[in-house]
């Protein structure tokens, strides 16, 4: 099949446009840009993915040319990331403080996973989630079976309430991001006190946008 001249200028334009949108929640591609917008083919790590696409911190970092580990406990998830993002790498687990299993609380409301001791947050809507068994690992186990991922150039963080267990077993010694945003509020409440001391020995922070903190690798001296 011949492919004319002017179809390829389309289907050149039309590529331009889609990695130029905007797909993060409160424009994180604006900042992510700001401080990493010379990377070419970067990779990342996404941890609370979500939504293939919808808010998601990466996806137009996706349609740049990057590619990365993304991580949701939610099953449902996984069909959309394995469709629009072929060359990512998609893992239906729980991250957290230990290797084994967890007790988790599916739900929709909160668009992403609740430990099991958040599980009364689906009665407020009228929803009683079930509790369900996952498989559970650390950051640190993580990067050790996918240790491509060990330099990476951008790491996001979303777990509904639950970074500071995913943030006390992460050696930044041997995971080493340029650039992160974490999610520092959930309901109004600002919960950067929990875990921002595993941050501060290696991280500045360097911007606050509604609901998530960004910081930046500290330079070696």
């Amino acid at each position: 099949m011949q492919i004319t001249l002017s179809a390829l200028l389309c289907l050149d334009i039309v590529n331009k446009k889609e990695s130029s949108m905007v797909y993060a929640q409160h424009h994180e591609e604006e900042i992510i840009d700001k401080y990493l917008g010379d990377v070419v083919n970067g990779t990342y790590v996404d941890i609370g993915a979500g939504d293939a696409s919808d808010l998601s911190n990466t996806y137009g970092l996706y349609l740049k040319g990057w590619t990365g580990l993304t991580i949701d406990a939610l099953e449902q998830e996984a069909a959309g990331h394995k469709k629009l993002r072929p060359n990512d790498i998609h893992l239906t687990i729980a991250v957290i403080d230990y290797d084994g299993e967890i007790d988790m609380c599916d739900s929709a409301t909160a668009g992403s996973y609740l430990g099991v001791e958040y599980s009364t947050v689906g009665t407020q809507y009228g929803t009683v989630y079930p509790i369900r068994k996952e498989k559970c690992l650390t950051i640190n186990t993580l990067i050790s079976q996918y240790p491509q991922f060990a330099d990476t150039d951008f790491f996001s963080l979303d777990v509904e309430t639950s970074e500071d267990k995913v943030l006390a077993a992460c050696d930044f010694e041997k995971f080493t991001p340029t650039l992160i945003i974490i999610e520092n509020e959930v309901r109004g409440k600002d919960l950067r006190s929990n875990w921002i001391h595993f941050i501060d020995p290696y991280y500045d922070l360097v911007e606050t946008i509604p609901g998530n903190l960004v910081f930046l690798r500290k330079v070696s001296k």
